[in-house]
């Protein structure tokens, strides 16, 4: 029943196409999901299947949205020690992220759930500078924030 649901539903088919169909783009998503969503796992395993098939060089990396900033987050777990040692203050994770070749990050998908109301800005704000900051050389982080908050959100340009 749950590959109907998303496989064969009109809607919830459009809705999963039009998700990764985004991301194939480069262009990060942020998605607003209500907790009680029907096979939500499916639609994980259907979205990470289009995504491969339609980028086999791009990664899905899914996690649990950490607490504290996105940016030093994503710093300590997605940039080598090598790459670590040449940060400067000064310069914002964002922009070094954006920048920095040979990165674990580049060329992912990461699809961050249940990014509470109360971090859902600071991801916003982490994804306009760095879509401010990619480099045009560079394969980009692509990303994929999952919430359930709905009320009064815009996104920057970009996202």
């Amino acid at each position: 029943m749950d590959q109907i649901w998303w496989k064969q539903i009109p809607k919830a088919n459009r809705f999963l196409h039009a998700v990764t169909n985004t991301l194939l783009a480069e262009k990060s998503v942020i998605l607003f999901l209500p907790p009680a969503i029907p096979w939500r796992q499916t639609l994980y395993t259907l979205a990470e299947e289009i995504l491969r098939q339609g980028n086999p060089n791009n990664q899905l990396c899914r996690f649990h949205c950490p607490p504290g900033d996105p940016g030093e987050y994503l710093f300590n777990q997605f940039c080598p020690g090598e790459k670590r040692a040449i940060y400067r203050r000064g310069t914002s994770y964002a922009a070094f992220l954006a920048r920095t070749d040979g990165l674990v990050l580049n060329n992912r998908y990461l699809w961050v759930q249940d990014v509470p109301p109360n971090q859902l800005d600071a991801w916003t704000r982490f994804l306009v500078e760095y879509q401010k900051n990619l480099s045009q050389t560079l394969p980009p982080a692509v990303f994929l924030l999952e919430t359930t908050e709905t009320a009064g959100r815009k996104a920057g340009k970009g996202v």
